[in-house]
């Protein structure tokens, strides 16, 4: 299964979108079973609070999430258009291409739930790319 999604900060977006029209008319599918899957990113916005955007990966960046029926998701998302390391080792990169790598790339993981009566969505994430991230809250 491959869907398409915006995806916002900490991809909330996709959570949001997981409502999708049904399959075929008259099957109903639960809120659990529309979001599992693979889905393509076709873009990512972070929206500051006056509301103007910000393309932190560009016009075209590459993502993609998984949402598997255990509860667990992965989401990575890239710029797209990045430079290649003038050594092919990441272990030997210059500063200059590790930090270009570092702010074009995110990848976290962790567990999910869903509240079906309410339609409510519910992240933990368990590692990331910035070890300092945490995330444990309900997502509208």
């Amino acid at each position: 299964m491959d869907r398409r999604i915006s995806v916002g900060l900490f991809a909330v977006a996709i959570w949001g979108l997981a409502v999708l029209p049904n399959d075929a008319i008259g099957q109903q599918k639960t809120v659990s079973e529309q979001l599992l899957g693979t889905w393509s990113l076709v873009s990512f916005e972070f929206v500051r609070p006056d509301g103007s955007k910000q393309s932190t990966f560009g016009a075209d960046p590459k993502g993609i999430a998984f949402f598997d029926a255990g509860g667990h998701y992965i989401i990575s998302v890239m710029r797209s258009g990045r430079a290649h390391y003038a050594i092919d080792s990441p272990a030997q990169g210059t500063e200059a291409e590790n930090k270009a790598t570092a702010q074009g790339a995110i990848t976290y993981f962790g567990t999910y739930s869903v509240n079906e009566a309410a339609r409510g969505r519910h992240a933990v994430l368990c590692a990331s790319w910035k070890p300092n991230s945490t995330i444990t809250s309900p997502i509208n």
